[in-house]
């Protein structure tokens, strides 16, 4: 399937909506790396991000002492995949050495877990309890930085087959996936956001769509985009709740802008899962909680604009 898969373009930036400063400040990733002692580098590079990790970060953590946990409560998962396997995975992706993670999912794999499952039922809860004790300060933010990038691993390596499960659809429906504004200067939250970002583009993908996934470097670059290509749908994806008064004014710039006068406007996130209530009077198409859930509301937004 040929698509927009934008995934190689490097981050040079983030599309910033500079009306409200949350307690985390544009400066948070920076202040989190002064932290511990790691020199911010175009903190909003993966590359960068990368290079911190693998160059100071790792070799910190496995002589370090890891320090214990309280578990934090978290909901079943469906799918054979229960609270405890979410706990022990990651554990396991928290950890400087990720081969337990992989064997992990090998394991679950040879027993027949559908990759649908292992999507939604191990690596997005996953994601969601690092949000967690990430929030409740009982990770320390090599941790979850750890965490996010052994996740993004596993999701890359999963890909290819998952990809082979789906369809080609000639001509298919093209989506713009994005994170929610403001997020990129919340490094631990940003983190999460891309995850379930990079996890819907995904199950997009694998259903014939085109998907444009390379984060715009600034909120011009974004209209510039939003107005020189022709998408089906936008997906917006949040985490933060404190930002969701912003979306307004981003979704109705979007429209506005918008090369295709009536392009269906989605969020999901994190945040919508426990409160589906927040999606209300934003101005979206649609709201959805799960990957699964924002494929099928984008199907439904194409097939209603068709008629």
């Amino acid at each position: 399937m040929n698509g927009l898969r934008q995934d190689h373009a490097a981050r040079e930036g983030a599309w910033n909506n500079d009306a409200e400063s949350l307690r985390s400040g544009s400066g948070a990733a920076a202040a989190a790396h002064a932290a511990h002692g790691v020199v911010a580098d175009d903190a909003g590079s993966p590359g960068a991000l990368a290079r911190t990790l693998q160059c100071e970060v790792i070799p910190r953590l496995m002589v370090a002492h890891r320090t214990q946990r309280s578990p934090l409560v978290t909901s079943a998962a469906d799918g054979g995949l229960n609270t405890a396997d979410v706990i022990a995975f990651t554990d396991l992706i928290m950890a400087p050495e990720m081969t337990a993670a992989f064997e992990s999912v090998a394991r679950r794999r040879a027993s027949d877990v559908p990759l649908e499952s292992i999507y939604l039922d191990l690596l997005m809860p996953a994601a969601r309890r690092l949000s967690d004790l990430w929030e409740a300060d009982l990770c320390h933010y090599e941790e979850i930085a750890i965490g996010m990038l052994h996740l993004q691993q596993v999701l890359r390596e999963l890909s290819p087959e998952f990809s082979d499960e789906g369809e080609c659809r000639p001509q298919g429906p093209k989506a713009l996936l994005l994170s929610a504004p403001g997020e990129q200067s919340m490094l631990g939250v940003y983190m999460v956001t891309e995850f379930y970002r990079c996890l819907s583009a995904e199950f997009f993908h694998r259903a014939g769509w085109e998907v444009w996934r390379a984060p715009p470097r600034s909120r011009a670059q974004l209209l510039d985009i939003v107005g020189s290509n022709w998408f089906d749908v936008i997906d917006i994806s949040a985490t933060c709740e404190a930002r969701l008064p912003l979306l307004v004014a981003d979704l109705a710039d979007l429209r506005k802008v918008s090369r295709n006068a009536r392009v269906g406007m989605m969020i999901g996130g994190q945040v919508f899962d426990a409160h589906p209530e927040f999606a209300n009077g934003l101005g979206a198409d649609a709201c959805a909680c799960d990957p699964r859930d924002a494929l099928a509301h984008a199907e439904m937004l194409v097939t209603l604009r068709e008629r």
